[in-house]
């Protein structure tokens, strides 16, 4: 079939689809392991673009920027990014602030009872049981519903609202979630510097940089002239 005679639309999306499956693999180079990585240290380096520091992963999420960041048009794709940008940062900047007033339990090991202030959920959605921490749930859930609150009552734009609403839920219980990502069945441990809440805040405002990159990739792809993409 000749091109003449496919829809004007069904071109449009086409070429559509082209630069954002071109943006998402361009994306996905973010995610190249070190190749020095053991897996059998969990503690080693793992990625080659990043530091030895960062634990978090989700490198998956710049993809994701990408497929949410574009529009039909380079005007609709940088309105989509700008919004992003507010909602995330505005989260980051709020968990910034919060814990510079809020000190984060860690488990202690040596302490008389280590378990004073953990309290393990064995029934969960995923038949996987898991521990919080009581002192740190206390302490910053009624700062998450403020959060929310403030955002949905501020003329803030839809997607805005949902860019931070969801990022500061998440950055929030990462922060004050008690388990070791890196060693499953454990506690963070107090000794553990990996752990310290500024390390744990530098993992989530690269995590956050990442998303960044990838709202920018959507933008430059979407400004490449076809039939070049």
């Amino acid at each position: 079939m000749s091109p003449h005679r496919l829809s004007a639309t069904f071109r449009f999306n086409a070429e559509l689809a082209l630069r954002v499956s071109f943006a998402v693999i361009i994306s996905s180079i973010i995610q190249t392991r070190d190749e020095a990585y053991d897996p059998s240290n969990a503690y080693d380096k793992k990625w080659l673009f990043f530091p030895d520091w960062y634990y978090l992963g989700g490198l998956s999420y710049c993809a994701i920027m990408v497929v949410f960041s574009m529009a039909f048009n380079v005007g609709g794709t940088i309105r989509e990014v700008c919004q992003g940008f507010f909602g995330v940062g505005v989260a980051l900047l709020y968990n910034y602030v919060l814990f510079a007033f809020i000190d984060v339990e860690r488990f202690d090991s040596q302490s008389d009872d280590p378990y004073k202030n953990y309290y393990k959920i064995n029934k969960a959605f995923n038949s996987s049981s898991y521990w919080i921490n009581v002192p740190n749930l206390v302490a910053t859930l009624p700062w998450i519903v403020a959060f929310t609150v403030a955002v949905m009552i501020l003329p803030f734009q839809l997607n805005t609202r949902k860019y931070a609403v969801g990022t500061n839920a998440y950055f929030t219980l990462t922060i004050i979630n008690p388990a070791n990502p890196l060693s499953s069945g454990h506690l963070k441990s107090i000794d553990d510097e990996l752990f310290d809440t500024s390390n744990i805040l530098r993992n989530l405002r690269t995590f956050a940089i990442v998303g960044v990159l990838g709202a920018l990739i959507s933008v430059v792809t979407m400004c490449i002239p076809y039939p070049i993409l």
